[in-house]
């Protein structure tokens, strides 16, 4: 009881809550204004927003920044600073501009078709590579199809051992052939040429040379004390722009690119460098026996040197100066998994953050879509509810669970971007939709003292003018308690949900993770995201998974037709000794490298999406048993040293749920209303306690 007796008298640390704070350079007194408006919110800590600041890291913004920090000082409050001059991260305050050298380096591919008669002929290179063939990694010609232009067999020629006066000679045998030159390019789209490489260590340095290193020598007194850390905001592999399918295998996309990834896939692939090089336009196109093999492996490559080279990098240099390291990638419609706007992959790429993180803005999420597609203004305009609703949240509170040093902290950006037609009924249901997830970190978008400003509102108290801004106060203070309840304790999930990043990267056909999550959720049945490293590191104990610092009693993994060897090994390791492990849709076909993965996989189970809630219900998996059908009553099990913690929300906007839910416990029940941080004790019947959601 000692968290809800500190809820129910205001008498814990108010650490859950940093907005957003505009920094316009405005005067002091207009700055001290609106954090008296923060304060009465019952907030003690704010990210300042430089973005908007026309002189970051420079004399006004010195001046500026110093007058918060010594204010939130005298105020017993933390600052936090998002951390570039230009959204989103990773301009590194526009440092690139004045180290070309320091951008990042593509590749591309352009094709020609040929017919050989089997004598010697001149090759006349594409426009793109003729005027600099020294920029081709790779010149191959590939056996093709004279009918559709498919490359037949794994079986190439090199062209690069003769090229005289920018021709390229060559004798192949008689047939049809596709000729790929692979090239490298410093030519990203126009908005991310000064954008630093997430490849190179030193490009990413510049983050800490021009953002990190300024503000500890100005203000290194104030870190680890009044100043927490830096936030960083949706940075990317910034290769493509304006869409949110940057996935290998599309045509013209320039793919991020490294010297050393060469050696490095072929390293951990297991094949040498020239094969490496000789099926490098499978990134782009089929090549029979080589696609699953060299899209996986670049991949896997690509997404652990970003994880190195930027999120370790800035996560450790932040610890090694007393403060912390948090922030989001963009999410949106499984891009964390993919190029372009994305990471990659969602766990490696925040990994190393002091907080696992995501946003809600755009209308990504709109209480009660639970099952359709809706419009929201990003790209393509429509969102599919399905991952909004039963992923994105999950991403999070997985990484912050599975993540010692996250300790449980799982932040969410929110309120963002939705328009002034965003009340404070509809932030209530937002930010119920994270918290029933897990989420107990928020930040809040934005605090502003300029209105009217169209960008990104609402804002909250704008000098006065927000009139619902008495009523945001209390839902502050509802989401700090909320919050306080569901920290430092361990989330209570029996299941383990397959991210399948890997299937998707092989190029082969695949289920999304979001699909079994949204019916795991639907029969309430709880489960956590694990991703392949922590399995592959994972063992058996008394019939349960041990994956990262958790035991789950089952395995469950959305169809993928590729997937790496090694992974397959340690997932039916865990089936042999005693874990269910089950895959919905189907068994994978292949391995990636190459190999027929069934008998790998013997003792694992195939379910299809059907037979995915009767299954796991056979197994007593579901913490919580409702006294009818209750598909869209959302519910989250927490345990901490005092005992046990659900919170429940309903999803139907259209019709209150009066139920019974046996919540499988013999102790002592009571019904907190948080809103009104009021305690009850509840009806109950027999095992069971009533509850009313509106």
């Amino acid at each position: 009881m000692k968290k809800i007796n500190e809820c129910l008298n205001d008498s814990f640390e108010h650490k859950y809550i940093l907005p957003f704070f505009w920094q316009h350079g405005d005067d002091h007194a207009l700055l001290a204004e609106e954090l008296d408006a923060i304060e009465s919110c019952g907030i003690k800590e704010f990210c300042a927003e430089s973005r908007i600041h026309d002189d970051f890291c420079r004399e006004k913004w010195w001046e500026d920044f110093g007058y918060l920090l010594a204010e939130a000082e005298r105020r017993d409050m933390k600052v936090w600073l998002l951390d570039d001059k230009q959204f989103p991260t990773g301009y590194a305050n526009h440092y690139i501009e004045e180290h070309k050298e320091l951008r990042k380096k593509l590749i591309l591919t352009c094709y020609r078709d040929i017919i050989s008669d089997g004598a010697e002929m001149a090759l006349i290179p594409p426009d793109e590579v003729r005027n600099n063939l020294s920029s081709c990694i790779s010149m191959r010609a590939y056996c093709r199809c004279e009918n559709d232009g498919r490359i037949l067999e794994d079986v190439s020629y090199d062209l690069s051992s003769d090229i005289r006066n920018n021709l390229i000679y060559c004798k192949l045998p008689e047939g049809y052939y596709r000729v790929h030159y692979v090239y490298e390019t410093d030519k990203s789209v126009k908005e991310k040429i000064n954008y630093i490489d997430m490849l190179s260590e030193e490009s990413c340095r510049a983050m800490i040379y021009a953002v990190y290193e300024p503000h500890f020598e100005h203000f290194g007194k104030y870190f680890g004390r009044t100043f927490k850390g830096f936030f960083s905001d949706e940075p990317s592999f910034g290769n493509e722009v304006a869409s949110y399918q940057s996935k290998l295998g599309k045509e013209d996309m320039p793919i991020p690119w490294s010297d050393a990834l060469p050696d490095i896939i072929a390293d951990n692939a297991g094949i040498t460098k020239e094969r490496v090089l000789e099926l490098l336009p499978a990134l782009w196109h089929e090549i029979k026996g080589g696609t699953a093999l060299i899209r996986q492996y670049y991949m896997d490559a690509v997404t652990k040197l970003y994880q190195k080279n930027f999120t370790e990098l800035l996560g450790n240099w932040c610890r090694e100066h007393s403060v912390m390291y948090i922030g989001h990638v963009i999410e949106d419609m499984n891009t964390h998994q993919r190029l372009g706007y994305g990471s990659g992959h969602y766990f490696r790429a925040t990994g190393a953050q002091d907080m696992a993180g995501i946003d809600v803005v755009l209308h990504q999420i709109l209480p009660g879509f639970t099952d359709s597609e809706h419009t929201l203004p990003v790209c393509g305009k429509i969102g599919a509810a399905e991952f909004f609703e039963y992923m994105l949240a999950k991403l999070c509170i997985s990484q912050a669970q599975l993540t010692p040093a996250m300790k449980g902290r799982a932040m969410c950006e929110i309120f963002g971007a939705y328009g002034w037609a965003e009340g404070v009924p509809t932030m209530k249901r937002l930010a119920d939709s994270m918290l029933v997830n897990g989420i107990n970190r928020f930040v809040p978008h934005a605090f502003d003292t300029h209105y009217p400003n169209p960008d990104c509102p609402p804002h909250f108290y704008i000098r006065g003018k927000n009139p619902q801004f008495p009523y945001f106060i209390r839902l502050m203070q509802y989401m700090q308690r909320a919050s306080h309840l569901l920290d430092g304790g361990t989330h209570e999930a029996d299941i383990a949900l397959f991210y399948n990043a890997e299937g998707e990267w092989s190029g082969g056909k695949n289920m999304l993770t979001q699909h079994p999550a949204k019916i795991l959720t639907r029969c309430h049945v709880d489960f956590e995201i694990v991703w392949e490293d922590i399995v592959c590191r994972g063992h058996s104990e008394n019939n349960t998974a041990v994956i990262g610092n958790k035991k789950f009693r089952m395995l469950i993994l959305p169809y993928a037709e590729y997937l790496p060897e090694k992974l397959l090994h340690a997932i039916n390791c865990f089936a042999e000794n005693g874990v269910p492990v089950l895959f919905v849709g189907g068994k994978p076909k292949y391995t990636c490298e190459g190999f027929e993965a069934r008998p790998l996989l013997m003792a694992c189970r195939i379910i299809t999406e059907e037979e995915l809630a009767d299954e796991v219900k056979k197994y007593s998996l579901t913490r919580i048993k409702t006294d009818g059908d209750y598909p869209l009553i959302r519910y989250y099990s927490y345990r901490n040293t005092e005992g046990r913690v659900w919170m429940f929300k309903n999803d139907n906007i259209f019709s209150t749920a009066d139920l019974y839910v046996d919540l499988g416990t013999h102790g002592e029940l009571r019904l907190y209303d948080c809103w009104n941080n009021k305690l009850y004790i509840p009806e109950t019947n027999e095992n069971s306690v009533r509850i009313r959601l509106g």
